[in-house]
């Protein structure tokens, strides 16, 4: 073999190396990257599934706090009325009967208010547990006021009106401020 052969076989040898070479290296270049880009969509994919999960699990937490808050609410609300109801009721056969014996209507008008009364704790124990203690605070307040005009001694008697008065006048301010708080706390009014 010729010197100048030896020198052209190795030339165009290394020409075609370094072709294939760059070809070879370009193709598992575009490769690799392909590659890492379908496992960066993958990780990414599964992230924002998780990411995705986590916040739905969260909103749903949070919405499902907000409805039990509200029925716990409404509940005691229902109670309360109730209550108020049964200790009107309780006043007024009182006082229409304090000069008449009993036919039956107090003993009615007390069974009625025992019951309410039961039902009502049972909400304000609930409400304790899912509402703040501004909210537990005032509707125990309110309660305690209610619960003082149904058993405060003057009141079944009739024997001060003007006191009555003035005490129905509180506990309507209370039931308005309940009111408020009750609308701040399930969100309806800033």
């Amino acid at each position: 073999m010729e010197p100048w052969s030896w020198h052209l076989l190795t030339s165009v040898l290394t020409i075609v190396g370094a072709g294939a070479a760059a070809y070879y290296g370009a193709y598992f270049k575009k490769r690799a990257e392909d590659d890492a880009s379908k496992v960066s969509i993958g990780d990414l994919t599964r992230i924002v599934k998780g990411i995705e999960g986590k916040v739905s699990h969260e909103y749903w937490t949070t919405q499902r706090g907000l409805e039990i808050r509200k029925e716990v609410i409404f509940d005691a609300v229902r109670e309360f009325s109730k209550l108020q109801q049964a200790v009107y009721k309780l006043l007024f056969t009182y006082d229409s009967s304090k000069d008449t014996p009993d036919d039956g209507s107090r003993l009615t008008a007390i069974t009625t208010y025992n019951s309410c009364i039961s039902s009502f704790w049972g909400a304000q124990t609930l409400l304790s547990l899912v509402c703040s203690e501004e909210m537990t605070a005032l509707y125990k307040k309110v309660s305690d006021k209610v619960l003082f005009l149904a058993n405060e001694p003057r009141t079944p008697f009739g024997t001060s009106t003007q006191d009555i008065v003035v005490d129905f006048k509180e506990l309507t301010v209370m039931l308005a401020e309940l009111g408020h708080l009750i609308q701040k706390e399930l969100a309806i009014h800033p």
